[in-house]
């Protein structure tokens, strides 16, 4: 048995001691991104995954939702009721595939449907959700859809559904060269 821990103040997972690479990481190491969020922005994502979160647990403090997501948590909110994304839920669950040798939490598993929230677009979301996809699988969870939910400010939402099949093909290939590039001493 493995025992994996997360650090997420670093986004650092180890395994016995040994650290041990994430979806996002695998993902960066072989493709660049132009990203440069604030800390702002940064903190803004958390707090509207948060408040989803809660949501979706039944404990959300409406009156404790800042102004300042509240639209892109209400957008969240109307997706979970419009697009049946009904119980059981797992979610931001820390997982580890033991073949793969990653780590990640991804964002929500609505019965079978796999979730990212997002607040713009991204095109890597695709990848990441093959690598999440494969942390479910091998820890006996079935998915039947992977979607990505853009939550905007105004409370609308826009989804996009990648295939599965596909989706998978890419993590593994980014993982192969993110494999290949960091492999020591041959």
């Amino acid at each position: 048995m493995y025992k994996l821990k997360f650090n997420e103040k670093k986004h650092i997972y180890t395994r016995n001691g040994t650290r041990i690479p994430n979806v996002t990481g695998i993902i960066s190491s072989v493709i660049p991104r132009d990203f440069n969020a604030t800390e702002w922005q940064m903190n803004r994502g958390t707090a509207v995954h948060r408040a989803m979160a809660l949501f979706m647990q039944g404990r959300l403090n409406e009156k404790s939702v800042d102004e300042r997501i509240r639209g892109k948590v209400e957008a969240g909110k109307r997706a979970v009721k419009e697009l049946s994304l009904n119980p059981p839920y797992i979610i931001e669950q820390e997982l580890y595939h033991p073949l793969y040798n990653y780590a990640g939490k991804p964002d929500v598993l609505a019965h079978r449907t796999l979730v990212d929230w997002k607040s713009s677009s991204d095109k890597i979301t695709e990848i990441q959700m093959g690598g999440y996809y494969l942390l479910f699988d091998s820890n006996g969870y079935k998915v039947k859809k992977l979607l990505e939910i853009v939550l905007s400010d105004n409370g609308k939402y826009k989804v996009t559904e990648f295939k599965i099949p596909r989706s998978k093909r890419l993590f593994l290939s980014c993982l192969t060269m993110h494999n290949f590039l960091t492999k020591k001493g041959g």
